[in-house]
């Protein structure tokens, strides 16, 4: 505040704020009522599905009108060798049939061919919600020509029967069942088969170990909070790199944020991992802060272990690290916006995570991994501090937590926390006294660590 009240008046900056503000809200009003009304009246242009009607059964001459009796499909003809039409399969999607099957990010529409065999012709995906940085191997040839010419009884088991692909196991298992479900259900009421549906137990997919991991690696951040060892930190740290980075790759993502607030959210009972990392980063946002950032996030992890490296680092001015944290939460603004306008959260994918943990992504993704990790080396978690979306979400929760990082009044203003801060969270009032930023700050305690007077506490 006071780098920016020596060129403006206090009443000049609060109502730059208030407008700004105004600004967002209204903006984010309009952009939601727009997602609301898509969402309760979607586009009914079958042109997407007619589309997908040959290449699902080419050897079809013809098909009908969609038949809208349950469940609703298409009828396939061809000629028989006597030139007469005949019906020799159906086409139809397993959202109008399966509806209940979801993937990480709501239903997955896919249209399916199916003969009089009860035998698959082939498959179309045309629509989803799935991360692209993860999910881009269901659209390739090879994953949809492993169902051609299954029958419907098959097990579609993946790694049995079904190839998965790797970090989209719950997009692939949705896929299968979807195609399963839905063919079972056309199959016995238009070709007149009694087949009965397997109930399936959701609770077999169900990762214990991983829970159990999950949980002690909250535990020991809880715990590090109240003992403040920097030894168990860098053990939290490293811990979260390989659990939630390498191997669950479950770094929390702006996706992420842009479904929850859709409300596109995967099945509870599959997805107890992901609800119970969401929950702690909420409520331990609300209650103390960015905790989420200075111990569990994986990239954020890495970027603080790049800074060991000490090469150099760069000194930025008061002036240009003002402005530039501000960055991360236009980027914020912006892709909720378009996010809600275009009713898709693929607009948000931007993060280099899934580049560096899942190997996957575009050409983008990874050109800006490198960047990020270039300049990470000389500016310390410079992602965290100036570009990322989520750390720009749990700030604006963090505000008013009442467990937070704060400055006692017998701190004598050293200033030796201010130069200990790796995030740049402590800054200065019109008074020139100390405070720490709520927003900004990741609770790494660095600054209790260098605070000879124990001035610092929550």
């Amino acid at each position: 505040m006071s780098i920016i009240s020596k060129r403006y008046t206090s009443h000049q900056i609060n109502s730059r704020i208030i407008r700004v503000k105004w600004i967002i809200i209204i903006s984010l009003i309009l952009a939601a009522s727009v997602h609301i009304i898509r969402r309760l009246y979607p586009n009914k242009n079958t042109h997407k599905e007619k589309n997908a009607l040959k290449l699902v059964i080419p050897q079809a001459q013809s098909f009908s009108a969609k038949d809208k009796n349950q469940p609703p499909c298409y009828t396939a003809y061809r000629l028989n060798q006597q030139g007469k039409k005949e019906a020799f399969g159906f086409c139809f999607l397993t959202t109008d049939i399966a509806p209940e099957i979801k993937g990480y990010a709501g239903a997955i529409k896919i249209m399916l061919g199916m003969n009089n065999k009860a035998e698959l012709t082939g498959i179309k995906i045309i629509e989803h919600h799935e991360t692209p940085s993860y999910a881009a191997g269901i659209n390739s040839g090879w994953f949809k020509k492993q169902f051609k010419g299954k029958k419907i009884t098959d097990p579609f088991k993946i790694d049995d029967d079904i190839d998965g692909i790797s970090q989209a196991t719950i997009t692939v298992s949705a896929i299968a069942q979807a195609i399963k479900k839905s063919g079972l259900r056309l199959a016995n009421a238009r070709l007149g088969m009694q087949i009965p549906e397997l109930k399936e137990n959701p609770w077999e997919d169900i990762n214990y170990l991983n829970l159990i991991f999950l949980l002690i690696l909250i535990g020991c951040t809880l715990l590090n909070i109240y003992l403040n060892n920097n030894n168990l930190r860098y053990m939290i740290l490293i811990s979260a790199v390989i659990l939630l980075g390498f191997y669950h790759t479950n770094a929390l993502s702006a996706v992420n944020l842009v479904n929850i607030i859709t409300f596109r959210l995967p099945p509870l009972i599959k997805n107890v991992f992901w609800y119970i990392l969401i929950a702690f980063t909420i409520l331990s946002c609300l209650i103390g802060g960015r905790i989420y950032c200075g111990f569990m996030c994986p990239f954020g992890a890495i970027l603080e272990l790049l800074e060991k490296l000490k090469i150099y680092r760069l000194k930025i001015s008061s002036k240009t690290e003002y402005r530039s944290k501000y960055v991360k939460y236009i980027i914020l603004w912006l892709i909720v916006i378009a996010a809600l306008l275009l009713n898709d959260a693929n607009v948000a994918d931007y993060e280099p995570f899934t580049a560096l943990f899942a190997q996957s992504g575009n050409v983008l993704h990874r050109v800006f991994l490198v960047i990020v990790i270039l300049y990470s080396l000389f500016i310390p978690r410079f992602f965290c501090r100036y570009l990322c979306a989520i750390g720009a979400a749990l700030g604006c929760i963090s505000h008013k937590s009442p467990k937070r990082l704060r400055i006692k009044d017998k701190c004598t203003q050293c200033k030796k926390c201010l130069k200990a801060c790796p995030y740049q969270a402590i800054e200065t009032d019109k008074e020139d006294k100390l405070y720490i930023n709520a927003i900004e700050c990741i609770q790494c305690q660095a600054c209790i660590n260098v605070c000879p007077h124990k001035a610092i506490s929550r």
